[in-house]
Parts: C-alpha cells; sequence; structure tokens
C-alpha cells in the first residue's frame, strides 16, 4: 500500500517512458521490415546456346506504364551450364516487369532475392505471357522457358503481370503507422495491467481522503487521446497513399543537351619510366570567376578516357567554378600511348600516370602554391588514393563510385570474364587491335587487379593522421556496393566525408545521346556544389585537432561496432 504522491511512477515519467519505448519499438520494427526487401534483386538462371550471343534487358512499370527508370542490359554468357543473369530491382512499388530476351536461351528458374541473397519468393517462367508481334521467335513451356530467336531484334517480349512486392521500403507514413499503434497499445496496456493489479490489492493508489482516485488522469486521457489522433490519422494517409499512390520513389531523370563550354587547351605529358605520352586538356577556369583551387580529374574504365561525357561535363562545371581542371588519358586509353610499348610491367602503373600530371600542374605559373585535389573516378580513384596519401602537394582525394568488392569479383569466374573481354573490346576500339603480349596473361592481369584494391589502403587510411578523403556514391548503383563504400568509409579515420549523390546513378547520369552529351543538371549541380563547398572546407579546416579529438573518441569506443558498419 503506497499513497498516490509516493507512487512507484508518476504519471509524467510513465508518459516519457512509453514514448521511448514506443519510438525505439516502432523503429526497430520499421528498419526490421524495410530491411526484408530494400534493394531487392532478381536472380535469373539461363543457359544460352553456344553458337549465337545473346542477351536480356529488363523494364519496371511503377504504374505509370513501363519507363526508362530501372532499365538494365545484361549479356548472356554462352557456354555449357548455367548462368545466373542478376538484375536490380529498384526501392519502388513494382507492377510489372518487361523481359526482352535476344537469341536462344532457356530460362530455367527466376527469384527474388533481399541483399543478403535470401530467398523473398519465387517467379515461374510460366507466370511470364510471352509476345512476339514480328513472328520472329517461337516460345516453348518445357522445364523451363525455352526462347529460339531468329533475329537479335526485336526479339521476345515476357511480361510479368503481378508485383514483386518490394515496396516494404523504410517509409515515412508506415513509420507513423507503426508507432501510433505502438504507442496507444502499450499505454493501453499497461492501464489494463494498473487496474488488474490495484484489484488485487498489489497496487492502490488513495487521495490523502481516503477515495480512490479516477482511473483516467489528466496525462492518463492526454496520452489516449493523442495516440488515437496519431492512429486515425496513420490510417488516413496509408489509405489515401494506396488508393492515390502516395508513394516516396524517385522522380524520372530529365535529361537536357549540356551546351556549356569553356576555354581548353590541349597538352601532352611525358611521363617516365617508359616515356610513354599522355594526351591531357586543361580546362581554364571563367574570367569572371576568381581563380580557386587546381584539380587533377581521373577517367574511369572507359575506351574514351577522359572525354568519356561525364568527365567533359564535370571538369567544364568545376571550371564555371573557378578551379583550374586537369583530365588524362591513361596509357590505353583516349589518345594516350600503348601502355606495352614500354616494353615493361611499369608501362600499366598507372600511378606514374598521375604523378607526372601532377608534377605538370605543379610547374604551371597559374597554379604556383595554390592546392591541387585529385577526383578519381570508378577505375581512376584506386591510383587517386594511392597517390594522393603519398604525395605531400595533394591537399584532398574524392573517390567517386570508386572499385569496390573487387576480391569477390575477381574471385567469381564470369566476372574475371566480363572484365578481361571489356579490357580486349577497349583495346581495339582505341587501337584497332586486340593483340597482348605473351607475358601479359589473363591470370598475370587478375593478380595486378586484386593487388590494387583499396582494402590494401585501409590500413593508412584508418592511421590517426592522413589525407582528407570524400567519397561519393549514387543512389542508384548496385546496393551491394553502396553497402561495402559505406563499410569502407566506417574504417576510415577522420577527416573524411561520404555522400549519397540524389537520383545518380554510377556515371552521375550523364551520357551521350546522338552524338550530343545529355545531362541531369540537379545531380551535377548537387555534385559540383558538394565538391566546391569541401575544397572550401579543407582549405579551412586549420590544424586538424578536431580530427584528432574524432579518432581518438572512434577508438576509445569502438564507433565502428557500434555503428553497425
Amino acid at each position: 500500500m503506497i499513497s498516490a504522491h509516493k507512487s512507484w511512477l508518476s504519471n509524467q515519467k510513465k508518459f516519457v517512458l512509453f514514448f521511448i519505448l514506443s519510438l525505439v519499438f516502432s523503429l526497430s520494427v520499421t528498419i526490421m521490415l524495410g530491411n526484408r526487401c530494400r534493394s531487392t534483386h532478381l536472380n535469373i538462371t539461363v543457359q544460352a546456346d553456344q553458337t549465337e550471343q545473346a542477351s536480356l534487358q529488363i523494364f519496371y512499370d511503377f504504374g505509370q506504364g513501363f519507363q526508362s527508370i530501372g532499365h538494365q542490359v545484361c549479356a548472356v554468357r554462352s557456354g555449357k551450364g548455367d548462368h545466373l543473369v542478376r538484375f536490380f530491382v529498384p526501392d519502388q512499388k513494382v507492377r510489372k516487369v518487361r523481359l526482352v530476351a535476344a537469341g536462344s536461351m532457356e530460362i530455367e528458374n527466376i527469384r527474388l532475392v533481399n541483399v543478403h541473397n535470401a530467398l523473398i519468393r519465387e517467379i515461374s517462367p510460366h507466370l511470364f505471357i510471352a509476345t512476339d508481334g514480328s513472328q520472329t521467335a517461337v516460345v516453348q513451356f518445357e522445364k523451363g522457358l525455352r526462347v529460339e530467336s531468329v533475329m537479335p531484334s526485336p526479339g521476345v517480349v515476357l511480361e510479368y503481370n503481378s508485383p514483386l512486392g518490394n515496396h516494404y521500403g523504410f517509409r515515412p507514413l508506415f513509420c507513423v503507422v507503426v508507432l501510433a499503434l505502438t504507442y496507444f497499445c502499450l499505454w493501453v496496456v499497461s492501464s489494463l495491467a494498473g487496474k488488474v493489479l490495484r484489484g488485487m490489492g498489489i497496487f492502490s493508489c488513495k487521495t490523502t481522503t481516503g477515495s480512490v482516485s479516477p482511473a483516467l488522469s489528466f496525462w492518463h486521457f492526454l496520452l489516449l487521446s493523442t495516440g488515437a489522433l496519431c492512429l486515425a490519422g496513420g490510417v488516413m494517409l496509408w489509405i489515401a497513399e494506396g488508393w492515390y499512390h502516395f508513394e516516396s520513389k524517385q522522380p524520372d531523370t530529365v535529361l537536357e543537351p549540356y551546351l556549356f563550354k569553356v576555354n581548353t587547351e590541349r597538352i601532352s605529358i611525358l611521363r617516365e619510366p617508359g616515356k610513354l605520352s599522355l594526351a591531357g586538356t586543361l580546362y581554364h577556369p571563367v574570367p569572371e570567376m576568381e581563380q580557386d583551387d587546381a584539380i587533377i580529374l581521373l577517367h574511369g574504365n572507359y575506351p574514351e578516357g577522359s572525354h568519356f561525357p561525364l568527365y567533359r561535363v564535370l571538369a567544364t562545371e568545376l571550371a564555371r567554378q573557378g578551379h583550374l581542371v586537369l583530365t588524362i588519358d591513361f596509357p590505353g586509353f583516349g589518345m594516350s600511348s600503348d601502355p606495352f610499348a614500354a616494353g615493361t610491367a611499369a608501362g600499366l602503373d598507372q600511378t606514374h600516370d598521375v604523378r607526372a600530371a601532377l608534377r605538370f600542374l605543379e610547374g604551371l605559373p597559374a597554379v604556383g602554391t595554390r592546392p591541387i585535389h585529385l577526383i578519381g573516378h570508378s577505375m581512376g580513384a584506386e591510383s587517386a588514393l594511392r597517390v594522393g596519401l603519398k604525395e605531400e602537394r595533394v591537399a584532398s582525394i574524392v573517390l567517386i563510385g570508386p572499385p569496390r568488392r573487387v576480391y569477390q569479383r575477381f574471385h567469381y569466374q564470369p566476372d574475371v570474364d566480363l572484365f578481361w573481354n571489356w579490357l580486349l573490346d577497349s583495346r581495339k576500339k582505341v587501337y584497332a587491335d586486340s593483340e597482348l603480349p605473351g607475358w601479359f596473361t589473363k591470370e598475370y592481369w587478375r593478380r595486378k587487379c586484386l593487388a590494387k584494391d583499396m582494402v590494401h589502403d585501409l590500413p593508412a587510411l584508418g592511421a590517426w593522421t592522413h589525407k582528407p578523403v570524400f567519397l561519393i556514391e549514387g543512389e542508384r548503383e548496385l546496393g551491394h556496393d553502396r553497402r561495402y563504400l559505406r563499410w569502407y568509409y566506417c574504417r576510415v579515420s577522420w577527416p573524411k566525408r561520404f555522400m549519397t549523390l540524389a537520383g545518380a546513378n554510377h556515371e552521375c547520369n550523364v551520357k551521350k545521346e546522338n552524338s550530343r552529351i545529355v545531362y541531369d543538371p540537379k545531380v551535377m549541380a548537387g555534385l559540383t556544389m558538394t565538391l566546391d563547398s569541401w575544397f572550401v572546407q579543407v582549405r579551412e579546416r586549420g590544424t586538424g585537432l578536431t580530427d584528432l579529438a574524432l579518432n581518438l573518441f572512434r577508438r576509445a569506443f569502438a564507433i565502428d561496432m557500434l555503428t553497425g558498419c
């Protein structure tokens, strides 16, 4: 028997306690259910004929017809045995799926899996509706789905007219409903439990006059009505979402022709060892802007090298912000020399190319003592990181969509074959010749790729001090790659920064259409403005005592484990 003013827990404390418990519980449930199907994939087991090229294209319908959002193309490798074709499913409500098959193949099974490769549901190939208006293909339903096409185009269109069920993502409306339900239920259960306990005489709350206090106090009533209002509002929003498709999805990407230009200058750099000639382009800042920092932009694994649309647009935009930008073609790409002309493996080491570009930029009177930043995209991020960590002249390192999961990819034979064929095709496009010296074997190349894995730089990046590092990913990149980059970032000590570029793919939504460059103005503006602010932050970072304190806190409290990275 205790008095009301000495009750085991005051109503105010109950209010705070139940609110915190319901919030934690609802967020946990929402995240758990959200991770159930976020970043899902379609795994398609295919067996293709050995005599012809075959490919699969996939389109998604989010309720407004099939669009180019999420459109992917994958070549089906020929040969004996089954091959796995993996398509990324966008985090949206997929109403229908369309597969366009070119060539002859047999689709054995189609599975929807989550990020851990656990099966969500298996889709029978028989549920796909096969259509072929040109009468150039035959579809047979036997063990699986047999597609025989005598023409690569238009191929066979296979449509699956049912939702994939990948829409259990983390969304605010769902969180509101779970929070309101938890909020409501916890208080009702606690009230019933209190009444039972008081009826059993375990707890009795009496006033000073001896009368029993009312069952519903002011706080009790306020909490109950708030929970009921939240529940009603959440249910109404949830119903409205289902009726009017108020879903959180990315807007359609609007690409526009890129028409801006700045003064450019073609240059040639002679690098040692090997005496190879590197072709490059200087993008001069616009005259009306005060000259800012200097930048070296390193390209990815594209045959065009620095002339790939992304680098031309990004370099121009940075020059319009007042930066002097240097782009180079690595040997074997663009207009640079053949790396095998050196006769040794030194011609393949791209760190020599980056250092040669750095020395060239240092010698320009316009640069002087200004900071120099390295920006590496995709393949170029590897050499940017290795050189930037060792060269004192480099102020910061920016890695945009760097190579990820290199160890896994280069221990998976289909991926090894894919990248090897890409190398041969790129060489043929640049030099019209795919012949390689005898010492450059496929296994030698694979070992070299594994040796360049950025995971080997983690000890240097995990040290107490290092150059500022900025990691950038695209929101539409593969889920596995995005999680790996987050894991990598968590193991890097300060100074560092991480950003997900909203609505961007690996090429930042820049491409070439009908001999002209088109781009996404919002994505490019977000990227260039963020880079510009990063350069200012690097210049003004001072002595780095804040970074030292953050690293001390990180090591003392094991932040990597606490954040779940």
